[in-house]
């Protein structure tokens, strides 16, 4: 029970400290908060309480045209839509849930509208509290928006970029009450690596 508040307690200090270091290097006002937007940190864009990045997930492969992904070995995943999306089970059933899209984007659109991408990306979503936009991150090179929420116990966290013409989301619905979720979460983007 000690270890939920204490990995909690490890995430917020990481990125408190991310934060500082942030202001440090753009020589911002120490007062003001950093409005980067980038997640500054790994070379994968990935939060780390440590300086260091989260191992890559080295399990199932989820791929497409533009991108692919492992997930984490220690699920017993179902992969489902022609290996685009997986799920797994945990010993009480709660379900750990990946779904991806790749879209072609439309014709005039540059990719460089990440903003733009957030609302058309998530326009379409249902959740009981709608996601919240978070910092954008850099994944394998691409700068992206992220998202999340909690939808009936679930945490659901979404990222999405655009690389090689095409808009990509990741979308992930773990049990907020399991501690393997967040790390779950980063093991998978940290395998991301676009084509």
């Amino acid at each position: 029970m000690i270890a939920r508040p204490l990995l909690a307690l490890l995430l917020v200090s990481g990125l408190l400290l991310a934060g500082c270091k942030d202001d440090e290097r753009t020589g911002a006002d120490p007062g003001e908060a950093s409005t980067s937007p980038t997640t500054e940190g790994t070379a994968t864009g990935s939060p780390s309480t440590d300086g260091t990045a989260p191992q890559p997930a080295d399990g199932p492969l989820i791929e497409d045209e533009v991108f692919s992904l492992h997930l984490p070995a220690e699920g017993d995943w179902e992969l489902r839509r022609g290996g685009l999306s997986a799920t797994a089970y945990d010993e009480d059933f709660d379900v750990f849930d990946l779904s991806t899209s790749t879209v072609p984007l439309q014709a005039g659109d540059t990719g460089e509208d990440i903003d733009f991408d957030f609302e058309t990306s998530t326009g379409g979503d249902s959740f009981d509290q709608p996601l919240r936009r978070g910092k954008n991150r850099v994944l394998d090179g691409v700068e992206g928006w992220t998202a999340e929420t909690v939808d009936d116990g679930q945490l659901v966290y979404a990222y999405g970029g655009m690389h090689a013409r095409h808009a990509v989301k990741i979308t992930f619905s773990f049990p907020k009450k399991d501690p393997r979720s967040r790390a779950w979460i980063e093991a998978t983007l940290a395998s991301l690596q676009w084509k």
